[in-house]
């Protein structure tokens, strides 16, 4: 289980917090947790990755105007893996169309990227690993007055 705390950033209004691709499925308490949630004050946001498909390789890619991103998923062993990422590129469009000098913006971008591999070790017992890692890049940069 990862906490996150709060799920708003900058720009959340176009970028989804979650990678969609990467999900199987979300489920919102508002209250009554199970103990496995305790501690919680107001409610919880469960999202389940997705396990991938452990019989025929298959992949996504999604591109926009301000961000792309990418999902394969393939089997290995007795289960799968899948690799999930995502990145915008509102720093190139603005350095590109001259906005960025012009009104003085940071270089802001972000890419994450998810990595899922289960295992079947025997028809009861399913391992996997999950990790998620999210990098938010803002560059600023020094204006200096002579």
């Amino acid at each position: 289980m990862v906490r996150c705390y709060t799920i708003l950033r900058i720009f959340s209004v176009f970028f989804s917090t979650f990678n969609p691709d990467a999900i199987k499925d979300v489920e919102l308490i508002k209250g009554g947790f199970p103990a496995e949630y305790g501690g919680r004050l107001s409610a919880v946001l469960n999202v389940t990755d997705i396990d991938g498909d452990r019989n025929v390789t298959k992949g996504k890619v999604s591109l926009g105007i301000i961000s792309s991103r990418a999902t394969i998923e393939t089997p290995i062993g007795t289960g799968a893996l899948v690799l999930s990422g995502r990145r915008t590129y509102l720093d190139v469009v603005l350095k590109v169309t001259g906005l960025q000098d012009k009104l003085g913006l940071p270089a802001y971008y972000f890419y994450d990227l998810n990595a899922k591999l289960t295992q079947i070790l025997r028809q009861t017992i399913k391992f996997h690993s999950a990790d998620t890692q999210v990098r938010i890049i803002l560059i600023l940069r020094r204006q200096c007055c002579e």
